[in-house]
């Protein structure tokens, strides 16, 4: 168990802030958000030489939303970012074999084609089986719970899912609100990071035991209403927090590239939907942008009624055309792998470097790091001690 010093009865100047991770949903794009994150780490364990190889322990709660469950989920059971990473880059085209082709209507009749040859071979499946992905989780995380996971790490963890059976939200969430709050404590870590990631017309729907006598649930991703759950973050957090403990969030997308439409183009039919693929896409899009918004608006009203709270919203620098051609939801071949991990790897160094300049972003996500690279310390230390 990591033993963490409780804030309450700190005084108000030195208490230290309660943190909080945000990951976005977005398939193969995770890819992008893990190299933001090891970027970071890496570069600030070069400049203060502190080892830096376990970031979720500068994180008293983590949230994540389809891929980024996968990611929220390894950071706070202490997986090593470059362990996560290579959950994309080995396994990509064995979770994604067959990733959709794209469709415009501008296209030659060979492109139209493939499209149509793609829907018809996915008229009754969806693009994989997902038993990759679910072999991959569980040679990652194995059965481990909830309960056993936040037991021994003591890190909150918040996974988004859609029950199909009740159209509803969920959020699976460990025991960080206290003891009354253990519904999910049995559920398998492998089980709510499948639930979360089941991306209509992408992947199969995700079952698991209920909570009532056993009965099977079904589910869907939890970015049919939170991609972005940086909102559930702000809320949890203000849950957990201190009545003065300052709170501080980090927000971290996946960097979904500009989807211009054509004005012209108002007519449009399945195949210009992409089977409903595209309109899935719109949405997480259009979801992420509007809990940015929603957040900041709110953490302004608060910070008005004197609460200590920020957020940090990593910054996505849109990528190129080409870039935009080659990566996708579903798209892991080496060129999309390779774009994606360069271009967290740039927006991870611009992050970076408002740590240097001091900036008020940088103040913040500094500390966040600083503590994870003492927490780091140590650890080590007293495995040395034991070992001795």
């Amino acid at each position: 168990m990591i033993l963490r010093e409780s804030p309450e009865n700190e005084p108000k100047s030195t208490r230290s802030p309660l943190n909080v991770l945000a990951l976005d949903g977005g398939g193969m794009r995770g890819l992008y958000t893990a190299s933001v994150l090891e970027c970071l780490s890496q570069r600030f364990s070069q400049t203060h030489g502190m080892p830096l190889t376990d970031l979720g322990l500068g994180f008293d709660l983590i949230l994540g939303t389809s891929t980024g469950a996968i990611l929220a989920t390894g950071l706070a059971t202490g997986l090593n970012l470059a362990k996560i990473k290579n959950l994309y880059c080995e396994l990509g085209l064995d979770i994604f074999p067959d990733p959709m082709p794209p469709f415009h209507r501008s296209m030659g009749m060979k492109g139209k084609l493939a499209f149509v040859k793609w829907c018809i071979r996915h008229a009754f499946r969806p693009g994989t089986d997902g038993l990759a992905l679910k072999e991959a989780l569980a040679d990652i995380f194995g059965s481990q719970t909830l309960a056993e996971m936040y037991s021994e790490r003591e890190i909150g963890l918040c996974i988004t899912a859609t029950a199909l059976h009740q159209h509803r939200p969920v959020v699976f969430k460990t025991a960080h609100l206290g003891p009354n709050f253990r519904r999910d404590d049995s559920k398998k870590l492998v089980d709510v990071c499948l639930a979360s990631a089941a991306a209509p017309v992408y992947l199969p729907l995700a079952e698991s035991n209920g909570e009532i006598g056993g009965q099977k649930s079904v589910y869907a991703d939890g970015g049919l209403w939170a991609n972005n759950p940086v909102v559930i973050g702000l809320t949890e957090a203000l849950a957990m927090a201190g009545k003065d403990q300052p709170i501080r969030i980090l927000s971290v997308g996946t960097c979904p590239p500009p989807s211009g439409e054509s004005a012209s183009q108002l007519q449009r039919g399945l195949l210009d939907w992409k089977a409903g693929a595209a309109a899935l896409e719109l949405s997480m899009n259009a979801q992420a942008a509007a809990a940015n918004e929603q957040v900041r608006l709110l953490i302004r009203q608060l910070q008005r009624h004197g609460k200590d709270i920020e957020v940090f919203r990593c910054n996505e620098t849109p990528p190129s055309e080409s870039m935009a051609s080659v990566i996708g939801l579903d798209r892991a071949s080496a060129e999309a792998t390779r774009a994606l991990i360069q271009h967290g790897a740039d927006d991870g160094t611009t992050a970076f470097q408002e740590i240097q300049q001091g900036t008020p972003n940088g103040q913040l996500l500094g500390a966040i790091l600083e503590r994870a690279a003492i927490s780091n310390q140590r650890i080590k230390s007293n495995h040395e001690l034991v070992n001795q």
